[in-house]
């Protein structure tokens, strides 16, 4: 690309580089090697991770609105060969707090993804979410993009001539009467019957290539996560009171575009009831390794003062939403 700024500027407008970067040669690295190690340690009293994180930040990953970032260079991974979602759900915090520390502690792999969803949230996404989830299982991302903006116009179009700019959303609440469920059978019901519930997703079969990531040093012996994990949360749930689910491929599907829509699920369910609620006030809260009071009691004062509250979280990580 060159080495001045003006001349790495001439290069990429002219198309003057070549794919095969030579970066890979330099010592430099795009992906936190490290984090895998950070994560596992639950004895920790400072977050895994979170967004001023001076560690983290160097050149256009440290910007934070200073510069133009023209191009980054990120990390690929080979596809694995077979995944496998388990979902959990309790009643009991200490079942999720004893499930992450124990698992991190231990010589199972990372999980591709470990979810939290809070009831609040699954009723909300199960009103609320029937025409997102339905549009996120059957369009392709470009398409569901495309809607996106659609409906963007046309809330631009209402508020010009002075309608209401729920009116899509009211429209679109309506005709989810008549589409499928957001969740099947086989999960809606646990999903409505506890309170807390985790979404891990574990993978087999991994190239070098992921290896060289996440699970960098851990056990080679990559054809057994599934077995591995499975034989964990079986164990550990015949511990404990809740559900243990091991999901079909199309119930895995479902179950993380619910996951995905529950966000959108919860602006349709403000908005068409703004007469009830003031503004939304959405936090981002990176916990210690070691909380164990994760389960959020808001005090008395601000209790009065919330008229609902819904949680998210990357819970393997302890980021809540």
């Amino acid at each position: 690309m060159g080495s001045h700024p003006e001349e790495m500027l001439e290069n990429l407008q002219a198309g003057t580089f070549s794919e095969a970067s030579d970066s890979a040669s330099d010592g430099k690295v795009c992906t936190n090697h490290h984090y895998q190690h950070k994560v596992r340690d639950c004895e920790a009293e400072t977050p895994a991770r979170f967004n001023n994180d001076p560690n983290g930040l160097y050149e256009a990953s440290g910007s934070a609105g200073k510069v133009i970032v023209f191009a980054v260079r990120v990390a690929t991974f080979a596809k694995p060969k077979h995944e496998q979602t388990f979902y959990i759900s309790t009643n009991d915090a200490d079942t999720l707090t004893t499930l992450r520390k124990q698992w991190l502690k231990s010589e199972l792999k990372l999980p591709v993804l470990a979810e939290y969803m809070h009831k609040n949230y699954n009723d909300i996404t199960m009103h609320y979410g029937r025409d997102t989830c339905l549009s996120m299982r059957k369009l392709p991302a470009s398409k569901i993009g495309a809607l996106y903006r659609l409906q963007a116009k046309i809330g631009y179009y209402l508020d010009k001539w002075h309608l209401p700019k729920t009116l899509p959303d009211r429209i679109l609440q309506l005709t989810s009467r008549f589409m499928p469920p957001s969740l099947p059978a086989t999960l809606s019901t646990q999903a409505l019957s506890y309170k807390y519930h985790l979404i891990i997703k574990v993978a087999d079969g991994f190239g070098n290539d992921f290896d060289n990531g996440i699970n960098k040093d851990s056990n080679k012996n990559d054809g057994n996560n599934i077995a591995a994990a499975q034989d964990f949360l079986q164990n550990h749930m015949q511990q404990y009171q809740g559900a243990l689910h091991v999901c079909t491929e199309l119930e895995s599907q479902t179950l993380l575009v619910f996951r995905s829509a529950a966000t959108a699920a919860m602006f349709r369910y403000h908005n068409l009831n703004q007469d009830k609620f003031g503004e939304l006030l959405s936090t981002d809260i990176a916990l210690p390794r070691n909380a164990v009071d994760w389960d959020e009691t808001l005090p008395e004062h601000l209790q009065k003062q919330v008229s609902k509250a819904f949680y998210l979280g990357h819970f393997f990580c302890h980021v809540m939403h």
